[in-house]
Order: structure tokens, then sequence, then C-alpha cells
């Protein structure tokens, strides 16, 4: 009898794994296979991309239209990608773009989607552990800082993103649209902004 009820509280927790594993891994992959579009915005935006991913070295990354974004994302394991607003250019200054390019730049370099990956995938796996949990924030928190840091690899960068930061976060508190970072962390924007 015993092994009975400890038998369906293994099946419970296996099949609450499974799910939380499929919803990963379908919207990761969404967000892998989703195309975007070329268009206006992007070709106004494409200089100041190639300037600062020359800058770094960054050859395999392409650009691209994501029509709901309020700023610039990276993702892609197989095919490094930035993704930005169409109207981004003309939200933020050429500064505050570039910089903005070298920080999604530096989340590709740094193989943050590979580790986004894989740290979804083991709180899928492992849901009912806190600490889990706090180790993935704790990754992203780290990784955000650390891209903060490739701004000042643009002349003037740091005040660019941290001016970038202030505004992105009065817009997130906006009704609509994808934010940045995936899941609206605006407490984590006001944590940057204070440290850039």
């Amino acid at each position: 009898r015993v092994w009975r009820s400890s038998g369906w509280l293994v099946f419970g927790l296996a099949l609450v794994s499974l799910s939380r594993l499929v919803r990963s891994l379908v919207g990761w992959r969404r967000v892998v296979w989703w195309g975007g579009r070329r268009g206006v915005g992007l070709a106004v935006a494409a200089a100041g991309f190639e300037e600062v991913r020359g800058r770094l070295g960054m050859r395999h990354v392409r650009l691209i239209c994501w029509p709901g974004l309020r700023g610039p994302v990276a993702f892609g394991v197989m095919r490094p990608t930035v993704a930005i607003p169409s109207d981004l250019a003309e939200r933020f200054s050429p500064e505050q773009c570039r910089a903005m390019f070298a920080h999604e730049l530096a989340h590709l370099s740094g193989r943050d989607p590979v580790w986004f990956l894989l740290a979804d995938l083991v709180c899928a796996l492992g849901w009912w552990h806190p600490g889990l949990w706090w180790a993935r924030r704790r990754l992203k928190v780290e990784s955000e800082w650390r891209a903060d840091e490739a701004a000042s690899l643009v002349p003037g960068g740091r005040m660019a993103l941290a001016e970038s930061l202030a505004a992105l976060g009065r817009e997130l508190s906006m009704p609509g649209g994808l934010g940045v970072g995936g899941s609206g962390l605006r407490d984590l924007l006001t944590l940057r902004d204070a440290a850039t």
C-alpha cells in the first residue's frame, strides 16, 4: 500500500517535470525558429550594428526586426541573432543604439542563450527545488551585468546604456508589448541602471 501511494507521488512529480520541460522547449523553439522581418527600421539601425559587430569581431550574427519588442534582444543557439523593434532608431540616439547592440552581442559572445536553455531545462526537471530557481535567477543577473560592461567598448557607451535602461524601464510599466529580458524584469532593469 505504501509502495502504491509513493508510486503515484513519483508519477505525479514526473508528470509535472515533463510538462514543464515541454513548455520550456516549446518556448525556446518558437524563439529559435522565428524568422523576423526586414524593414525600414532595420536598414536605419544596421550601420550602427555593423560597426559594433565589427569592433567585437562577431561576423556570424544576424539582425532582424521583431514586431512588439520595446528593446533589442539576443537569442539563438545555432543561429545567433539580435532582434530589434522596427522603431529603435526613432526612439533612441545612435549612441544608445550602439551601446544596446554591444550589450546584446556580449550575450551572444558569452553563449548566454545556451546557458539559459540549460538552466531552463534543469529547472523544468527539478522544478520543486528552490535552489535551482535561485541559481537560474543569479545566472540571468550576472549575465546582464557582464553584458552591460561591453557598452564601455563604445565611446560614451556606459552613459548611453544607462539612459537606454532608464527609458526601457519606463516603457515596461506601460501595458502591451514584449518586454526586454523575455520576462519583463523591470526590477532587474532598475538594478542594472543603478549599477551602470
